[in-house]
């Protein structure tokens, strides 16, 4: 028996996210686990880079500027999504409105989370994820 693939278009802007080794407690960081349902976790997600320590949003995170703010595709550095098995940290990207993350490699339990939750995680080259961020910074 042949394996089957599926294929899925993701439509949208991409943004450049050039951190490596971006755990679960940077996705979702704990305090914002205080929830039983799944409601309301895009407010943390990313919030320690997103927001300082008023509340105020970051001018400099990506995140935080047009186009990227509408961004549905992450182009993330190596070793995204490492650490706890959180998977807050994929129900908040999903709430945020994040349908993919592309790059070389991700952590076991947060890929299978990701999968289980609709997230798509392309995997791809050093050199296509590199090409890739670039391209996605370009304004």
């Amino acid at each position: 028996m042949k394996d089957k693939q599926m294929t899925k278009i993701i439509l949208g802007i991409a943004a450049p996210l050039p951190l490596a080794n971006v755990d679960t407690d940077v996705i979702m960081p704990k305090r914002f686990l205080v929830t039983i349902t799944r409601e309301g976790l895009a407010d943390g997600t990313f919030a320690d880079l997103r927001f300082d320590e008023s509340g105020e949003s970051r001018p400099d995170f990506i995140l935080n500027r047009p186009p990227w703010s509408q961004a549905s595709i992450l182009i993330v550095g190596d070793n995204f999504g490492c650490g706890s098995s959180r998977e807050h940290a994929v129900w908040g990207m999903r709430q945020l409105g994040i349908d993919a993350c592309i790059g070389t490699g991700f952590a076991g339990i947060f890929f299978d989370n990701a999968r289980k939750n609709g997230l798509a995680l392309p995997i791809v080259s050093p050199e296509v994820r590199d090409t890739l961020m670039h391209l996605a910074g370009c304004s």
